[in-house]
């Protein structure tokens, strides 16, 4: 069935990964396991290890294993969640009422005054994402705004599919927009 479907077998996939972490913890020298790949396995009654399969395969396919095992930096950098310090994230802006106290154009206004004075143009790259679905599930739909320093600033506008929600569809626009991003900075 996997076969007439186009999908790759599920014993496929397995080896697949067996054999990649395979050869990450071969490459990683910090990490427990990397002794254990060039030390014999020890024999088990009726029972594979994960060094056991990945042997097997690599007998079985040497040429996937072929290439020189060059070490897997380990970055310097803290890992985030080893981080003291964490950004602050606001999700609110001062002054901002119910939309029942303010007209949407005091809001509004309230909102860009906010950012041009906490993230002035001249230091901050401004990058602004919508996403929206007709009743929130069909004929998605997203777009960008990015406002740089010293450059006109890139709309776009992107169609996520007929059968697109809202959620999809945001998500589309960030990706999108990081994407630019990543092109133009």
């Amino acid at each position: 069935m996997e076969t007439l479907t186009g999908l790759e077998a599920l014993e496929s996939r397995r080896d697949t990964k067996t054999l990649l972490q395979y050869a990450k913890y071969k490459r990683m020298q910090a990490h427990p396991m990397h002794e254990r790949t060039s030390m014999p396995t020890k024999c088990r009654l009726k029972r594979e290890s994960f060094l056991h399969q990945a042997r097997r395969l690599e007998r079985r396919d040497p040429d996937l294993m072929e290439q020189a095992a060059a070490p897997i930096s380990i970055p310097t950098t803290l890992p985030t969640w080893k981080r003291k310090e964490f950004p602050e994230i606001c999700t609110t802006v001062p002054g901002i009422l119910q939309k029942q106290v303010q007209s949407e154009a005091e809001r509004k206004a309230l909102t860009l005054e906010y950012i041009s004075q906490t993230y002035p143009n001249e230091e901050w790259t401004h990058a602004y994402t919508d996403g929206s679905a007709e009743k929130a599930t069909r004929n998605g739909g997203g777009g960008i705004l990015i406002c740089r320093k010293d450059a006109a600033p890139i709309k776009k506008s992107i169609a996520t599919g007929k059968f697109s929600t809202n959620y999809k569809a945001e998500a589309e626009a960030l990706k999108e927009a990081a994407g630019v991003l990543k092109k133009t900075l």
